[in-house]
């Protein structure tokens, strides 16, 4: 069968979905002192010769602080946003790695937001935690190469 595009369905979820993350972040944004903020706001987080790459969804810059928000649409009816949220941790920690590199001052949290659900899940951390994350990245690094 030839694919004739988006139902009427698929339009109203992605209508809703796009909804629930304005809202998202125009509440997170109501509460924090904004210097910048920045769309699929691409960071490359440094390991030795090895790089992770990846594009916020959106990023928000205060003076004590960066808050990453990344979108999620995932279908919620097999899974809980607790074991997705655990999932986009790796790609989280290597944001939050880049963002330390660039500016140690600012402690980083993660907002991940499943927009099918209306959950936030959460992640933060700080400078005192950036060895601990390197160490992590490094772990899968190296088991990547094994593969």
């Amino acid at each position: 069968m030839a694919d004739e595009g988006p139902t009427e369905t698929d339009l109203r979820d992605a209508v809703e979905h796009a909804a629930d993350a304005v809202g998202f972040v125009d509440q997170v944004e109501a509460g924090v002192q904004l210097q910048a903020t920045h769309d699929e706001f691409s960071v490359v987080a440094r390991l030795g010769k090895s790089r992770i790459v990846g594009d916020i969804d959106r990023l928000l810059v205060a003076p004590d602080a960066y808050h990453i928000v990344d979108y999620q649409t995932n279908d919620l009816s097999s899974t809980s946003t607790a074991d997705l949220a655990d999932h986009y941790r790796l790609q989280m920690l290597a944001y939050a790695l880049a963002l330390l590199q660039h500016s140690p001052d600012r402690s980083v949290r993660a907002s991940l937001r499943f927009t099918d659900a209306g959950v936030e899940e959460r992640f933060e951390w700080d400078s005192s935690e950036y060895a601990a994350i390197e160490s992590e990245l490094r772990s899968m690094l190296a088991s990547l190469s094994e593969c």
